[in-house]
């Protein structure tokens, strides 16, 4: 068991700081965006001050570097040292990349809600900021239905957005890990990246939104990330026989 939480702790070094400096400084590059918007018009409706402010833009681009950040990691950005203590631990490659695509998982989940709390919070400064104007009290839970981006990270009573949500997380989480499973054995993993793009299809317009666009996408995720596991036990395979 000591050896398992050792690959999990190792994993964590190389990953937790940067990704808790990656979401710090998404969330205050959103804020700032939001509050520029807003001081040009307070007299605007939330759901168009956070459509003119575009948060999933810079959301897009703090994914993107997650990506990298985590796929990074199992490549063995943390130096040969960090490849030398996997070695020395004596686990098998598979039980690596298990561990580690669990807490892959975990980072983007990490993202997803930190994300949503960041949106929570930028219309609560929307309802102190414009308290004069006496909105009613249904406006920011009605801003998380009109508003695509909001509705797609907390898609409330659409089971088939949570369904899609909660896919995505474990197979970005999946994927990426196989990919520093490949990169180790000087293979081009690519997995990851089909799988980031299911993923930006998935909160975007690009397929119209709706209980369709959640399926599909969904489905999409499954199959890539089953691709994934099939060619890392593939892989494994070929390897053992090798060996022998």
């Amino acid at each position: 068991m000591r050896k398992h939480l050792s690959v999990m702790m190792l994993a964590a070094r190389f990953t937790i700081y940067k990704v808790l400096g990656l979401l710090m400084v998404m969330s205050g590059v959103q804020v700032a965006v939001f509050l520029g918007v807003m001081s040009g018009g307070p007299e605007k409706k939330l759901n168009a001050l956070l459509s003119d402010s575009h948060p999933e833009w810079i959301a897009m681009a703090g994914f993107i570097v997650l990506c990298i950040v985590l796929c990074g990691r199992g490549k063995g950005f943390g130096g040969t040292k960090s490849v030398y203590t996997l070695r020395r631990l004596s686990v098998s490659e598979v039980t690596v990349t298990g561990w580690w695509a669990l807490q892959n998982s975990l980072m983007y989940l990490l993202f997803w809600l930190w994300e949503a709390l960041t949106m929570l919070v930028l219309c609560l400064i929307y309802v102190y900021r414009a308290a004069e104007l006496a909105f009613g009290p249904q406006t920011v839970f009605m801003a998380w239905y009109e508003v695509d981006y909001l509705h797609r990270l907390i898609p409330l009573a659409d089971a088939s957005g949570w369904i899609r949500n909660v896919v995505q997380v474990l197979g970005l989480g999946i994927c990426s890990a196989a990919f520093g499973y490949h990169e180790r054995h000087r293979r081009r993993g690519m997995a990851i990246w089909f799988m980031a793009i299911v993923t930006v299809v998935g909160f975007s317009d690009l397929l119209g939104g709706g209980n369709d666009s959640d399926v599909m996408t969904t489905l999409w995720g499954l199959v890539v990330a089953g691709l994934a596991v099939g060619m890392l036990v593939y892989r494994e395979r070929r390897l053992e026989e090798e060996e022998k």
